[in-house]
C-alpha cells in the first residue's frame, strides 16, 4: 500500500485547520473557527446532544464520538450526530452547556455562538423536542411488535418533560425576552421620503 502523503493532507486540510483553530487565543478565536467550521450547525447539533442527555460525545462527557465533514461549497466543516447510543444518560437539570469538559466550551461561550445555541435550544424546544412530538416515536418503540419493554416508555416520556421545561426555564433567566418596542417619533406612525 502507497500512500502520496500530499494527497493524503491535502484531503485533510481543513480538518487539521479546525483543529489549529480551537487551539487559537481567546482575542482570535472567534475569527478563526467561523473561517473554518460551520458555527451554526455545530450550535445545532450540541443543542440537540444536550437536550437528550448524550454522554458518549466530544464536550459532553468523553473526548470523541463526533463526525466531520467538509462542505465542497466552502469549505466549511460541518458536524453530524454521531454515536447516540448514550442518550438520556444525564439528568433532566443537568447543565444546558453540557459537561463542557473540552475546547468546544470556550467556543459556544462566544456571544454569538452563545445566542445561536440558545435559540437551537428554544427552537427545538418549541418543535421537536416536545411531548406531543416524542411521545408517538416512544410509544412506538415501546410497542409490543417491537420489543417488550413497557418498563420503558414512561421513564423517557418523563425525561422529555422534565428535561424540555429545565432548559426552556434556563434559557427565560439567560436570555430574557426584550419586549418590542417602537421609540422612534414616540411610537406614532410617520413618513419619510425615500
Amino acid at each position: 500500500l502507497h500512500l502520496d502523503a500530499d494527497a493524503t493532507a491535502a484531503r485533510f486540510e481543513r480538518i487539521m485547520a479546525l483543529g489549529q483553530a480551537f487551539g487559537s487565543s481567546s482575542s482570535t478565536l472567534y475569527a478563526n473557527t467561523s473561517a473554518v467550521m460551520d458555527a451554526d450547525n455545530w450550535m445545532r447539533v450540541f443543542a440537540l446532544n444536550v437536550l437528550v442527555g448524550l454522554a458518549d460525545t466530544y464536550n459532553n462527557g468523553l473526548a470523541h464520538n463526533i463526525q466531520l465533514y467538509v462542505r465542497p461549497s466552502d469549505r466549511k466543516v460541518l458536524l453530524f450526530p454521531w454515536d447516540q447510543d448514550h442518550a438520556f444518560y444525564y439528568g433532566p437539570t443537568a447543565s444546558i452547556y453540557g459537561a463542557g469538559s473540552h475546547r468546544l466550551a470556550a467556543i459556544i461561550n462566544l456571544p454569538i455562538n452563545r445566542r445561536l445555541y440558545a435559540g437551537h435550544l428554544r427552537h427545538l424546544c418549541q418543535t421537536a423536542f416536545t411531548n406531543a412530538f416524542l411521545d408517538p416515536v416512544i410509544n412506538h418503540l415501546n410497542s409490543p411488535a417491537v420489543a417488550d419493554k413497557s418498563q420503558y416508555a414512561a421513564p423517557f416520556r418523563t425525561y422529555v418533560t422534565n428535561r424540555r421545561n429545565y432548559v426552556l426555564s434556563q434559557l427565560n433567566s439567560q436570555f430574557p425576552a426584550v419586549p418590542f418596542a417602537i421609540t422612534t417619533n414616540a411610537g406614532a406612525d410617520f413618513t419619510v421620503e425615500q
